[in-house]
Protein backbone atom coordinates (compact mmCIF):
# COMPACT_ATOMS: atom_id res chain seq x y z
CA UNK A 1 0.00 0.00 0.00
CA UNK A 2 1.19 3.26 -1.06
CA UNK A 3 0.09 5.21 2.09
CA UNK A 4 -2.11 7.93 0.88
CA UNK A 5 -2.76 9.39 4.20
CA UNK A 6 0.50 9.18 4.63
CA UNK A 7 1.39 11.52 1.80
CA UNK A 8 -1.07 13.96 2.14
CA UNK A 9 0.25 14.08 5.73
CA UNK A 10 3.72 14.82 4.35
CA UNK A 11 2.73 16.98 1.41
CA UNK A 12 1.11 19.47 4.28
CA UNK A 13 4.32 19.48 6.20
CA UNK A 14 2.87 17.60 8.74
CA UNK A 15 5.70 14.92 10.48
CA UNK A 16 4.58 11.48 10.59
CA UNK A 17 5.47 8.44 13.45
CA UNK A 18 4.22 5.28 11.25
CA UNK A 19 5.49 1.57 11.08
CA UNK A 20 8.31 0.82 9.28
CA UNK A 21 5.95 -1.74 7.17
CA UNK A 22 5.00 0.48 4.89
CA UNK A 23 7.24 2.05 1.68
CA UNK A 24 7.51 5.43 3.44
CA UNK A 25 11.43 4.20 5.34
CA UNK A 26 14.00 6.15 6.84
CA UNK A 27 11.77 9.09 7.60
CA UNK A 28 14.32 10.36 10.74
CA UNK A 29 17.35 10.27 8.27
CA UNK A 30 15.33 12.31 5.95
CA UNK A 31 14.05 14.54 8.62
CA UNK A 32 10.68 13.65 7.89
CA UNK A 33 9.16 12.32 10.64
CA UNK A 34 10.22 8.61 12.44
CA UNK A 35 9.26 4.76 10.70
CA UNK A 36 9.18 2.22 13.45
CA UNK A 37 9.07 -1.00 13.90
CA UNK A 38 5.21 -1.80 15.78
CA UNK A 39 7.29 -3.91 17.90
CA UNK A 40 9.34 -1.65 19.37
CA UNK A 41 7.13 0.30 21.90
CA UNK A 42 9.58 2.08 24.10
CA UNK A 43 10.97 3.67 20.61
CA UNK A 44 7.33 4.92 19.84
CA UNK A 45 6.99 5.99 23.56
CA UNK A 46 10.57 7.78 23.43
CA UNK A 47 9.83 9.39 20.21
CA UNK A 48 6.15 10.84 20.79
CA UNK A 49 7.80 12.18 23.95
CA UNK A 50 10.89 13.80 21.80
CA UNK A 51 8.64 15.26 19.36
CA UNK A 52 6.45 16.81 22.27
CA UNK A 53 9.19 18.10 23.89
CA UNK A 54 11.14 19.75 21.25
CA UNK A 55 9.88 22.45 19.03
CA UNK A 56 12.92 23.50 16.88
CA UNK A 57 13.06 19.78 16.14
CA UNK A 58 9.26 19.10 15.36
CA UNK A 59 9.91 22.56 12.79
CA UNK A 60 13.00 20.95 11.56
CA UNK A 61 10.81 17.60 10.75
CA UNK A 62 7.57 20.16 9.25
CA UNK A 63 10.07 21.48 6.70
CA UNK A 64 10.88 18.02 6.03
CA UNK A 65 8.10 16.15 5.83
CA UNK A 66 6.96 18.91 2.78
CA UNK A 67 10.07 18.89 1.16
CA UNK A 68 10.54 14.72 1.40
CA UNK A 69 6.67 15.19 -0.35
CA UNK A 70 8.06 17.27 -3.05
CA UNK A 71 10.63 15.86 -4.65
CA UNK A 72 8.85 12.68 -4.60
CA UNK A 73 6.31 14.60 -6.85
CA UNK A 74 9.22 16.38 -8.71
CA UNK A 75 10.84 13.00 -9.58
CA UNK A 76 7.87 10.83 -10.60
CA UNK A 77 6.65 12.08 -14.08
CA UNK A 78 3.09 12.20 -13.29
CA UNK A 79 2.74 15.07 -16.40
CA UNK A 80 3.90 12.39 -18.82
CA UNK A 81 1.63 9.54 -17.57
CA UNK A 82 -1.29 11.54 -17.65
CA UNK A 83 -0.83 12.02 -21.21
CA UNK A 84 -0.21 9.52 -21.98
CA UNK A 85 -3.36 7.77 -20.26
CA UNK A 86 -5.24 10.50 -22.11
CA UNK A 87 -4.13 10.10 -25.81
Amino acid sequence: NFGHAIFEALINGVPVLISDKTPWLNLQEKKAGWSISLDNKKEWGRTIVHLLSDEVEYCTQVKGAKGLAERYVREQDFKEGYSALFR
